[in-house]
């Protein structure tokens, strides 16, 4: 399956992110319910908090569409290692 990443996909997204309670929504870009990845697209806004957590068995990738304030690196025992603070507009 491909999806085309548009302005009104990201726009859609987004709209729903925010009116979810937790402030974020996902579009689910894998395959097949047989595929493992961690293949979504997220819509997190604002003073959203996504937990430290950790896929032992699959690898996750971040990229930032358009903006964010702070990320949390966890370590293997999931405290926070590391934090980066950063806007890009």
């Amino acid at each position: 399956m491909i999806v085309k990443i548009t302005n009104e996909l990201l726009d859609r997204l987004t709209e729903q992110a925010k009116a979810s309670p937790r402030l974020r929504m996902n579009l689910d870009l894998r395959d097949s319910d047989d595929d493992t990845s961690q293949r979504m697209l997220n819509a997190i806004e604002p003073d959203s908090v996504v937990p430290i957590h950790r896929h032992q068995k699959t690898w996750e990738t971040i990229v930032v569409v358009p903006s964010w304030k702070q990320l949390f690196m966890g370590g293997d025992d999931l405290s926070i290692q590391d934090k980066i603070s950063q806007c890009v507009t």
